[in-house]
């Protein structure tokens, strides 16, 4: 939706409301620099807000349709959003709050996970596979098949074990 809920999970009550949204996907909080970022698919950026007051502090643009799911890699310390039907990765410095690079992902992206060391993992329903970039390099690494799986939509990490779990439907 329009607005983004934040909610106390120690006694249940709303803190407070992030709106001016037309269509929310992701949200990501970096404590290291009391800000949070939130995709807005339909007009195509990134609007960062302030963990204290939760006020709207500035937006990046990424001009790209349906700017999705995101996620902070802590290694790079870059803000990564997917962009489902435009089909790559738009990478943000959160400290210059400006776009880096736009990755081509070749498909459908959808839901990402980082290992903290430097790689970041994305399914892709479209190819039916996932796809491994290095958050040093921006470069992608790898694609693994996932069939029969089919359209690769759900990702988890167990990054102790070096292990991803990818479902699809």
């Amino acid at each position: 939706g329009t607005e983004v809920v934040v909610l106390n999970a120690d006694d249940y009550t709303v803190v407070g409301t992030i709106g001016g949204l037309k269509r929310c996907h992701g949200v990501v909080v970096v404590k290291d620099l009391g800000k949070g970022y939130i995709t807005d698919g339909d007009l195509q950026k990134v609007v960062i807000f302030d963990l204290k007051t939760l006020k709207v502090t500035g937006e990046v643009k990424t001009d790209q349709p349906d700017t999705d799911s995101l996620i902070y890699d802590p290694a790079s310390k870059y803000v990564f959003t997917f962009n489902g039907n435009s089909h790559n990765s738009t990478v943000i410095d959160p400290v210059k709050e400006a776009v880096v690079k736009t990755i081509d992902l070749v498909g459908a992206v959808e839901f990402p996970v980082v290992d903290g060391k430097g790689m970041l993992y994305d399914n892709n329903e479209d190819k039916n596979d996932v796809v491994a970039i290095d958050t040093h390099t921006l470069e992608i690494k790898a694609r693994w098949p996932v069939a029969p799986e089919g359209q690769a939509v759900a990702l988890a990490i167990d990054a102790k074990n070096r292990r991803l779990f990818s479902s699809g439907r």
